[in-house]
């Protein structure tokens, strides 16, 4: 075989190697050169190759730690997961003590798409989170527990009309209000079947707000009616139970209906976020972080958030993968570990419920009287201690950290498999970029190539 044909089938070798180690190899090519022949030349670039990766990292990074007398601490995910959100959340609130906020971030992001599907929002808003470091329902949802617990409530104290006339005008509104919320989620229903097929044909430009407004007459003027008997209601129940119980009986009339029970975004919406980066308009948000060896010491979830208590879980996150096969953590050292974390937009949405939800009313009445025994809901440990006040959103993620050889390894072969749970909750297409920094070091650069915005952290009130 020639020269030029050895050396090329080589060169090829080599370049399928740099592909799948992220080794630049061009240097060690360019330093070698073909006129001492075909074997000064392969033992050259083979030397070169050496000298920049050593041939078997597990037992070089054993060496190494053996040769220190101690082995070096090695990355603990939980630390890393502690680190990231503390992180994150300073950089979402700017706030410098993050040890009373109720933030909870997601370890695994989950799609916004309630612009287009409006019921995942109340869907979302719904639900009742494990008080934790991190989100996740604990089966519980909001409207279901607080509809029984305004129907819970001891009629007795209710009963005293003040006002007959007022009683019945009030039952004829109650009625008017009831038919009118029965005919609502079926005319939502067909909007949003109109919006989505439309949406699909290329027949509208709108977002659902603009298009709801623009084509969905019978929706409309069904929200006007309800919006009309709703002020017929409060002012009836005022008079014809006075002050104190009105609250009260307007919020059973509200909250007939699961499906009539919304949550809401107030002021800046999603759809306005995504026209936004349609503009090219941009809020970058990065996060930046090292490890040291005091933050191996796994701090408690309950200096952070009271209520109930579940341990903590990091299944199907980029910090479970952090895990390894035998959850021993990552293979690199603290002293080499730093991680950064950034998105190309991101935006804070507001949360308020709807009428249905009196504040007031949980206040007056969460100790009782009741007709039945109440379940624990507003107290300590309580199962609806927590309301949603605001909804972080971001998109565009990508994920830079500096690793060992080992870990280099295990990352991309997760990404590969569709494993960077960092980004999302349903499989999200990525790519890895790995560059050699030093000898057992390697810079990887994880990148989401979704461009639909994820909900990244949920805010919440104290009830």
């Amino acid at each position: 075989m020639t020269l030029s044909k050895l050396s090329l089938l080589f060169i090829v070798l080599l370049s399928i190697v740099q592909l799948f180690y992220g080794q630049d190899l061009s240097q060690c090519v360019g330093e070698c050169h073909k006129d001492g022949g075909v074997r000064k030349y392969v033992d050259c670039v083979n030397d070169c190759w050496k000298k920049h990766t050593p041939h078997d990292p597990l037992h070089e990074t054993r060496r190494r730690d053996d040769d220190l007398g101690t082995p070096k601490a090695k990355i603990d995910p939980e630390a890393a997961w502690n680190k990231y959100r503390a992180t994150l959340i300073k950089s979402l609130t700017k706030a410098s003590d993050v040890s009373k906020s109720r933030i909870q971030v997601l370890t695994v992001p989950i799609d916004a798409t309630w612009d287009e599907e409006p019921e995942k929002f109340s869907e979302l808003c719904d639900q009742v989170p494990f008080a934790s470091g991190f989100y996740e329902s604990s089966g519980y949802t909001i409207r279901e527990q607080y509809r029984n617990f305004i129907n819970n409530i001891n009629k007795a104290r209710d009963n005293a009309i003040v006002s007959n006339s007022d009683k019945k005008e009030l039952d004829k509104w109650s009625k008017v209000h009831a038919s009118k919320i029965a005919a609502l989620s079926p005319a939502r229903r067909t909007c949003a079947t109109n919006f989505m097929n439309a949406k699909r044909n290329g027949q509208t430009t709108l977002d659902y707000d603009q298009y709801e407004i623009s084509h969905c007459p019978q929706f409309q003027k069904l929200n006007k009616d309800i919006e009309e008997a709703n002020m017929w209601i409060e002012w009836h129940s005022a008079l014809a139970y006075g002050v104190d119980f009105a609250s009260l009986v307007q919020s059973r009339m509200q909250s007939k209906e699961i499906s009539s029970m919304e949550f809401k975004e107030f002021g800046t919406r999603l759809a306005d976020f995504k026209a936004g980066i349609a503009r090219g308009e941009s809020s970058s948000l990065d996060i930046n972080f090292s490890l040291t060896s005091s933050d191996q010491v796994k701090e408690s979830y309950d200096k952070f958030v009271k209520g109930m208590k579940r341990p903590s879980s990091l299944t199907g996150s980029m910090f479970s993968l952090m895990s390894g096969p035998s959850a021993a953590g990552l293979s690199t050292s603290v002293d080499v570990f730093k991680m950064k974390l950034s998105f190309k937009a991101w935006k804070k949405i507001r949360v308020v419920p709807g009428d249905w939800f009196a504040s007031s009313v949980v206040e007056q009445f969460k100790n009782g009287p009741f007709i039945h025994r109440q379940a624990n809901l507003f107290g300590s440990g309580g199962s609806m201690t927590l309301m949603p006040k605001a909804i972080y959103v971001a998109v565009q993620p990508k994920v830079e950290m500096t690793v060992n050889k080992e870990d280099s390894f295990r990352f991309n072969k997760s990404v590969q498999e569709g494993k960077s749970g960092l980004f999302s909750s349903k499989s999200v297409t990525a790519k890895i970029d790995t560059k050699f920094i030093s000898e057992d070091t390697y810079k990887l650069t994880i990148t989401s190539l979704s461009k639909v915005p994820q909900v990244i952290a949920i805010d919440f009130d104290s009830l």
